[in-house]
């Protein structure tokens, strides 16, 4: 599948987007294997290459690939996941429960208050892990 992340894929973009802040100038290029397909990718356009990945990630039709993409935005430094919010707030309303879950979770992780009222109506849903993931976003938001 084109756009298939998994764990190993979820460190390699984690090291890509935080590899030029912990080794400045190590490297003006890097192989990245994206589609089966080694390429090499100019340091500089690390970030970008990165951020196209989880975009593609929050957007693929598998709902373990929305939630993996999902984990990797808890995952980077929350000025940087701020760009991918808005879809994850979007999966908020996703149909498939590890997806609410993981996007409940990073609107704490990330203190992202836009999707306060979203998150407040996932305090209601059906499944109880999703509950929790809500009531852990808004005590990280302020509302305990």
């Amino acid at each position: 599948m084109k756009s298939k992340i998994n764990t190993v894929a979820a460190g390699v973009i984690l090291f890509l987007i935080t590899a030029p802040v912990l080794f400045p100038g190590c490297a003006e290029n890097v192989s990245v294997q994206n589609d089966s397909e080694l390429a090499v990718v100019p340091a500089s356009n690390l970030e970008t290459e990165a951020a196209h990945i989880i975009q593609q990630g929050l957007t693929d039709k598998s709902p373990q690939v929305r939630a993996n993409a999902i984990e990797i935005v808890s995952d980077i430094p929350a000025d940087q996941a701020r760009k991918f919010m808005p879809e994850v707030q979007r999966l908020l309303r996703d149909d498939f429960v590890p997806v609410r879950f993981a996007a409940a979770t990073a609107v704490g992780d990330t203190a992202y208050a836009p999707a306060k009222n979203d998150v407040i109506l996932l305090t209601r849903d059906k499944e109880s892990n999703v509950r929790l993931a809500a009531f852990y976003a808004l005590v990280q938001l302020g509302d305990s």
